[in-house]
């Protein structure tokens, strides 16, 4: 943090491992600004985040992705930019480390993060570190007359209940413009997460962190008011 006791003055990176050797952050690309000096309104983060600092029986970590959306017809458009993949030990600082991560990159980016309402500690500290601002609220496709599942009224976040309809928005994204975001795909963990990813509701099969993450990045950019998608066009894949 620019400054610790005052959050809102930003952030900066640097390159190469913290203190302690961690290299929990990537960023493939720093958030671009205005001729004003003002972060672009383009950059939209996903997270899926856990609970307990260590679970000895999974191998499960916490995944925030930022989705750029269209700067310019000059630009590279329409990709991810950063990233986090990372579960601390108690050591390190347990979950709240994490939470203060996303924290971190969605500052970097002046972006709303949209974080899966399942497991909710990190609702709870951004609450108590007053940095609700940093939440996307509720999108509004879940409050929709089609989703027949979503039965929760959680202000920020979305419901796993939904996750299917996540996951079909990301892979529409995907074949777009003949699969032209997977050309731009610099993330060789994130592309073999997708390789390997498969669905199951009943959490039997493959799951991952980072293509959750991932799709909620994709949604965050769906809903926003830089794109105002058809049902049809969100759906029908």
């Amino acid at each position: 943090w620019n400054d610790a006791g005052d959050w809102s003055k930003g952030c900066y990176f640097k390159p190469g491992p913290d203190s302690n050797g961690n290299e929990w952050i990537m960023i493939m690309e720093d958030p671009h600004r205005d001729s004003h000096g003002d972060i672009l309104p383009i950059y939209f983060p996903g997270t899926d985040s856990y609970d307990r600092t260590e679970a000895n029986t999974s191998t499960s970590k916490g995944a925030c992705y930022i989705f750029k959306g269209f700067e310019g017809a000059s630009s590279v458009n329409k990709m991810w930019v950063a990233r986090i993949v990372a579960r601390p030990t108690e050591a390190q600082g347990g979950n709240t480390k994490f939470y203060e991560l996303t924290m971190l990159l969605t500052t970097f980016y002046g972006a709303k993060n949209l974080i899966e309402y399942s497991n909710v500690l990190i609702f709870s500290h951004y609450e108590q570190n007053y940095a609700t601002d940093l939440l996307r609220e509720r999108p509004q496709f879940v409050n929709a007359s089609w989703i027949m599942d979503s039965k929760m009224n959680n202000r920020w976040g979305i419901e796993p209940s939904t996750k299917p309809h996540w996951l079909a928005m990301l892979r529409k994204t995907l074949r777009e413009d003949n699969f032209a975001l997977i050309h731009k795909m610099w993330d060789r963990d994130q592309i073999l997460e997708y390789i390997r990813f498969k669905y199951d509701p009943s959490g039997k099969k493959y799951n991952s962190d980072i293509t959750i993450a991932s799709a909620l990045s994709v949604v965050n950019y769906s809903d926003s008011d830089e794109v105002v998608p058809s049902i049809a066009s969100t759906v029908n894949v």
